[in-house]
């Protein structure tokens, strides 16, 4: 086993996605360029935007222009230098299943990914709530037309008891008036 530690001085920043994010992340190829990262300095603080691309091929034209692209990073703690965290990476060799392991870097920012308060986020998450809402949607068809019509037609009694017996015995007496 070998451990390359040539990475560990670079910097790295640890970043809780969304779940939507990081579904269509997970879709990506390696060499897609994901989005852009604006840092704007007002008032002594740093503000991070990120404008995400939009290009997934694997997504109808509907689902591209509801899926919010613009998101800004927010630090949700500072870590303590002395206790730094590490990103490692494993590799394993499939021939001699050997182990390599790297030192990628040094975790440095603890950050959220927030979508920013836009129109296109508000649209996003009203059909996400409309879709959620289609799938526990049942339509279960009680009578067509015909059966509704003929039945508007024909005089209807509706006898409502609490007890079946006594439903049982109405049924008996109806019976043996009609023989």
């Amino acid at each position: 086993n070998n451990l390359k530690i040539d990475q560990k001085d670079q910097s790295l920043w640890l970043v809780k996605l969304p779940q939507f994010v990081a579904e269509k992340w997970a879709n990506s190829n390696n060499d897609d360029i994901l989005g852009s990262l604006t840092i704007k300095v007002s008032q002594n603080k740093k503000l991070l935007n990120i404008k995400l691309n939009n290009d997934d091929s694997g997504e109808s034209e509907e689902q591209k222009s509801t899926f919010p692209t613009e998101f800004t990073l927010e630090e949700i703690s500072k870590q303590a230098t002395s206790d730094d965290f590490y990103s490692l990476t494993t590799t394993v060799n499939k021939i001699d299943e050997s182990s390599n392991f790297a030192i990628d870097g040094k975790i440095t920012k603890n950050l959220l990914l927030k979508p920013q308060d836009t129109r296109e986020y508000h649209d996003f998450i009203r059909e996400r709530n409309v879709r959620s809402r289609l799938k526990w949607r049942k339509d279960t068809i009680l009578a067509d037309a015909a059966d509704l019509q003929r039945s508007a037609l024909q005089p209807q009694i509706v006898d409502f008891t609490a007890d079946k017996a006594e439903l049982k015995r109405k049924q008996n007496k109806k019976e043996s008036k009609k023989a």
